[in-house]
Protein backbone atom coordinates (compact mmCIF):
# COMPACT_ATOMS: atom_id res chain seq x y z
CA UNK A 1 0.00 0.00 0.00
CA UNK A 2 2.55 2.05 0.97
CA UNK A 3 4.79 1.30 -2.17
CA UNK A 4 1.67 2.22 -4.56
CA UNK A 5 0.91 5.41 -2.61
CA UNK A 6 4.77 6.26 -3.46
CA UNK A 7 4.29 5.67 -6.51
CA UNK A 8 1.54 7.87 -6.98
CA UNK A 9 3.26 10.55 -5.59
CA UNK A 10 6.09 10.41 -7.53
CA UNK A 11 3.73 10.64 -10.77
CA UNK A 12 1.94 13.00 -9.71
CA UNK A 13 5.43 14.94 -9.09
CA UNK A 14 6.71 13.64 -12.79
CA UNK A 15 3.55 15.29 -14.38
CA UNK A 16 3.88 18.85 -12.25
CA UNK A 17 7.76 19.04 -13.31
CA UNK A 18 6.60 18.00 -16.88
CA UNK A 19 3.79 20.88 -17.00
CA UNK A 20 6.13 23.65 -15.53
CA UNK A 21 8.70 22.73 -18.23
CA UNK A 22 6.10 23.07 -21.07
CA UNK A 23 5.30 26.34 -19.26
CA UNK A 24 8.66 27.51 -19.81
CA UNK A 25 9.46 26.54 -22.93
CA UNK A 26 6.29 28.43 -24.26
CA UNK A 27 7.46 31.45 -22.49
CA UNK A 28 10.96 32.12 -23.58
CA UNK A 29 9.56 30.82 -27.45
CA UNK A 30 7.24 33.67 -27.00
CA UNK A 31 10.02 35.66 -25.77
CA UNK A 32 12.05 34.81 -28.66
CA UNK A 33 9.46 35.53 -31.10
CA UNK A 34 8.94 38.86 -29.40
CA UNK A 35 12.42 39.94 -29.47
CA UNK A 36 12.45 39.28 -32.99
CA UNK A 37 9.13 41.28 -33.85
CA UNK A 38 10.53 44.46 -32.09
CA UNK A 39 13.79 44.52 -34.00
CA UNK A 40 12.03 44.05 -37.30
CA UNK A 41 9.52 46.69 -36.53
CA UNK A 42 12.86 48.88 -35.20
CA UNK A 43 11.44 49.36 -31.73
CA UNK A 44 15.26 49.05 -30.81
CA UNK A 45 14.05 50.88 -27.49
CA UNK A 46 11.91 49.13 -26.30
CA UNK A 47 13.90 45.84 -26.48
CA UNK A 48 16.57 47.41 -24.44
CA UNK A 49 14.10 48.18 -21.90
CA UNK A 50 12.54 44.88 -21.62
CA UNK A 51 15.58 42.71 -22.16
CA UNK A 52 19.37 43.28 -20.48
CA UNK A 53 22.32 41.80 -21.29
CA UNK A 54 22.62 39.92 -18.52
CA UNK A 55 19.48 38.11 -19.71
CA UNK A 56 19.95 37.32 -22.78
CA UNK A 57 23.49 35.95 -21.83
CA UNK A 58 22.26 33.20 -19.09
CA UNK A 59 19.19 32.18 -21.55
CA UNK A 60 21.88 31.98 -24.42
CA UNK A 61 20.29 28.25 -24.79
CA UNK A 62 16.79 29.51 -25.41
CA UNK A 63 17.65 32.46 -27.60
CA UNK A 64 19.90 30.70 -29.11
CA UNK A 65 23.13 32.59 -31.36
CA UNK A 66 20.21 34.73 -33.53
CA UNK A 67 18.67 36.45 -30.42
CA UNK A 68 22.05 37.54 -29.28
CA UNK A 69 23.26 38.66 -32.69
CA UNK A 70 19.86 40.63 -33.16
CA UNK A 71 20.11 41.86 -29.67
CA UNK A 72 23.78 43.18 -30.69
CA UNK A 73 22.33 44.77 -33.93
CA UNK A 74 20.13 46.29 -31.63
CA UNK A 75 22.72 48.56 -29.94
CA UNK A 76 24.65 48.73 -32.98
CA UNK A 77 20.99 50.34 -34.34
CA UNK A 78 21.28 52.51 -30.93
CA UNK A 79 25.15 53.40 -32.08
CA UNK A 80 26.60 51.93 -28.78
CA UNK A 81 29.33 50.10 -30.39
CA UNK A 82 30.96 49.11 -26.76
CA UNK A 83 27.70 47.20 -26.05
CA UNK A 84 27.03 45.28 -29.31
CA UNK A 85 31.13 43.96 -29.20
CA UNK A 86 29.97 42.68 -25.81
CA UNK A 87 27.57 40.93 -26.95
CA UNK A 88 29.13 39.50 -30.03
CA UNK A 89 32.17 38.08 -27.46
CA UNK A 90 29.39 35.23 -26.91
CA UNK A 91 29.01 34.15 -30.43
CA UNK A 92 31.21 33.57 -33.85
CA UNK A 93 29.75 33.47 -37.68
CA UNK A 94 30.04 35.13 -40.60
CA UNK A 95 27.00 37.79 -39.38
CA UNK A 96 28.80 38.85 -36.71
CA UNK A 97 32.21 39.39 -38.50
CA UNK A 98 30.08 41.71 -40.74
CA UNK A 99 28.68 43.15 -37.78
CA UNK A 100 32.13 44.19 -36.34
CA UNK A 101 33.30 45.54 -39.69
CA UNK A 102 30.63 48.04 -39.50
CA UNK A 103 30.89 48.49 -35.61
CA UNK A 104 34.60 49.68 -36.32
CA UNK A 105 33.77 52.05 -39.33
CA UNK A 106 31.39 53.85 -37.02
CA UNK A 107 34.13 54.31 -34.56
CA UNK A 108 36.56 55.09 -37.30
CA UNK A 109 38.76 52.48 -36.69
CA UNK A 110 39.90 51.71 -39.89
CA UNK A 111 42.91 49.13 -39.38
CA UNK A 112 40.23 47.27 -37.32
CA UNK A 113 37.42 46.99 -39.31
CA UNK A 114 40.15 46.13 -42.50
CA UNK A 115 41.16 43.18 -40.14
CA UNK A 116 37.67 41.91 -40.19
CA UNK A 117 37.54 41.59 -44.27
CA UNK A 118 39.61 38.87 -43.81
CA UNK A 119 36.91 37.30 -42.33
CA UNK A 120 33.86 38.24 -44.80
CA UNK A 121 33.06 36.30 -48.04
CA UNK A 122 31.63 39.98 -50.15
CA UNK A 123 35.06 41.07 -49.99
CA UNK A 124 34.92 43.71 -52.81
CA UNK A 125 31.98 45.47 -51.01
CA UNK A 126 33.78 46.12 -47.87
CA UNK A 127 36.96 47.17 -49.26
CA UNK A 128 34.73 49.17 -51.44
CA UNK A 129 33.31 50.76 -47.73
CA UNK A 130 37.27 51.13 -46.39
CA UNK A 131 38.39 53.26 -49.70
CA UNK A 132 35.10 55.47 -49.19
CA UNK A 133 36.34 56.29 -45.92
CA UNK A 134 40.27 57.24 -46.69
CA UNK A 135 38.21 59.56 -49.52
CA UNK A 136 39.69 57.20 -53.00
CA UNK A 137 36.29 57.28 -53.96
CA UNK A 138 38.11 55.76 -57.38
CA UNK A 139 39.19 52.94 -55.96
CA UNK A 140 35.89 51.96 -54.17
CA UNK A 141 34.13 52.56 -57.43
CA UNK A 142 35.84 49.78 -58.82
CA UNK A 143 35.86 47.74 -55.59
CA UNK A 144 32.00 48.26 -55.82
CA UNK A 145 31.18 47.27 -59.65
CA UNK A 146 33.79 44.39 -59.36
CA UNK A 147 31.45 42.83 -56.76
CA UNK A 148 28.30 43.65 -58.55
CA UNK A 149 29.65 41.72 -61.97
CA UNK A 150 30.14 38.00 -60.02
CA UNK A 151 27.86 35.47 -60.05
CA UNK A 152 27.99 34.95 -56.63
CA UNK A 153 25.56 34.85 -54.19
CA UNK A 154 25.82 38.74 -52.74
CA UNK A 155 23.72 40.51 -49.53
CA UNK A 156 24.87 44.26 -50.77
CA UNK A 157 23.54 44.73 -54.10
CA UNK A 158 21.22 47.03 -53.63
CA UNK A 159 23.65 48.85 -51.42
CA UNK A 160 26.34 48.80 -54.20
CA UNK A 161 24.15 50.09 -56.64
CA UNK A 162 23.20 53.26 -54.58
CA UNK A 163 26.76 53.88 -53.77
CA UNK A 164 27.90 53.64 -57.25
CA UNK A 165 24.85 56.19 -57.96
CA UNK A 166 25.37 58.63 -56.15
CA UNK A 167 29.42 58.45 -56.12
CA UNK A 168 28.82 58.85 -59.90
CA UNK A 169 26.19 60.53 -61.15
CA UNK A 170 25.47 63.35 -57.91
CA UNK A 171 28.40 65.19 -58.06
CA UNK A 172 26.90 67.85 -57.21
CA UNK A 173 26.48 66.89 -53.28
CA UNK A 174 28.10 68.25 -51.18
CA UNK A 175 30.59 66.73 -48.83
CA UNK A 176 28.30 67.48 -45.58
CA UNK A 177 25.38 65.41 -47.98
CA UNK A 178 28.04 62.55 -48.94
CA UNK A 179 29.17 62.13 -44.98
CA UNK A 180 25.39 61.66 -43.87
CA UNK A 181 24.81 59.36 -46.63
CA UNK A 182 27.42 57.25 -46.05
CA UNK A 183 26.65 57.18 -41.64
CA UNK A 184 23.04 56.35 -42.79
CA UNK A 185 23.90 53.86 -44.93
CA UNK A 186 26.34 52.08 -42.32
CA UNK A 187 23.78 51.88 -39.62
CA UNK A 188 20.74 50.14 -42.26
CA UNK A 189 23.33 47.64 -43.46
CA UNK A 190 22.45 45.46 -40.87
CA UNK A 191 19.16 45.74 -40.90
CA UNK A 192 18.79 46.15 -45.45
CA UNK A 193 20.43 42.94 -45.66
CA UNK A 194 18.12 41.30 -44.37
CA UNK A 195 15.13 42.57 -46.37
CA UNK A 196 14.08 40.36 -49.25
CA UNK A 197 10.33 41.06 -49.54
CA UNK A 198 8.40 43.63 -50.71
CA UNK A 199 9.85 46.29 -48.24
CA UNK A 200 12.74 45.94 -49.84
CA UNK A 201 14.09 49.59 -50.42
CA UNK A 202 14.99 48.58 -53.61
CA UNK A 203 11.56 49.73 -54.66
CA UNK A 204 11.99 53.03 -52.78
CA UNK A 205 15.40 53.66 -54.30
CA UNK A 206 13.62 53.04 -58.35
CA UNK A 207 11.26 55.56 -57.12
CA UNK A 208 13.56 58.17 -56.21
CA UNK A 209 15.72 57.53 -59.88
CA UNK A 210 12.17 58.60 -61.37
CA UNK A 211 11.48 61.92 -59.51
CA UNK A 212 15.19 62.59 -60.06
CA UNK A 213 14.25 62.20 -64.07
CA UNK A 214 11.18 63.52 -64.06
CA UNK A 215 13.32 66.93 -62.60
CA UNK A 216 15.62 66.33 -65.14
CA UNK A 217 12.57 66.80 -67.89
CA UNK A 218 11.21 69.18 -66.52
CA UNK A 219 8.22 67.75 -64.64
CA UNK A 220 9.01 69.36 -61.38
CA UNK A 221 5.26 69.42 -60.04
CA UNK A 222 4.94 65.56 -60.27
CA UNK A 223 8.05 65.26 -59.10
CA UNK A 224 7.79 67.86 -56.12
CA UNK A 225 4.67 65.74 -55.38
CA UNK A 226 6.33 62.43 -55.77
CA UNK A 227 9.41 63.01 -53.47
CA UNK A 228 6.97 64.23 -50.39
CA UNK A 229 5.24 60.50 -50.71
CA UNK A 230 8.83 58.93 -50.72
CA UNK A 231 10.41 61.06 -47.83
CA UNK A 232 7.20 60.23 -45.60
CA UNK A 233 6.52 56.40 -46.86
CA UNK A 234 10.26 55.22 -47.20
CA UNK A 235 12.04 53.15 -44.18
CA UNK A 236 15.46 53.63 -45.52
CA UNK A 237 17.01 56.78 -43.73
CA UNK A 238 19.57 56.45 -47.16
CA UNK A 239 16.82 57.15 -49.45
CA UNK A 240 14.95 59.32 -47.56
CA UNK A 241 18.12 62.10 -47.25
CA UNK A 242 18.38 61.69 -51.02
CA UNK A 243 14.81 62.68 -51.98
CA UNK A 244 15.02 65.39 -49.15
CA UNK A 245 17.98 66.58 -50.81
CA UNK A 246 16.48 66.47 -54.14
CA UNK A 247 12.93 68.00 -52.78
CA UNK A 248 14.87 70.86 -50.84
CA UNK A 249 16.31 72.28 -54.17
CA UNK A 250 13.41 72.33 -55.77
CA UNK A 251 12.24 74.81 -52.94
Amino acid sequence: MLTFQFSFKIKIMVKRIFFILCLSSRFFSNEFSNLIKLYEERRFNEIISNYSIEYMISNKEIFSDKGILIYGKTYFMLEDYSQSLEMLNYIKGEEVNKLKFFIFINKKELDKAKKEIANLKDRNFFNAIIKIKEGEISNALNYLRDYLITDEEKSYNFTAMLIDYVYSYKKNYSNKILDTFLKNLTLELAYIGERKDSLSPLNDFLNYKKCVELIENGNTNKARNDLIDLINGTQSTVVKTLASYEYQKLN
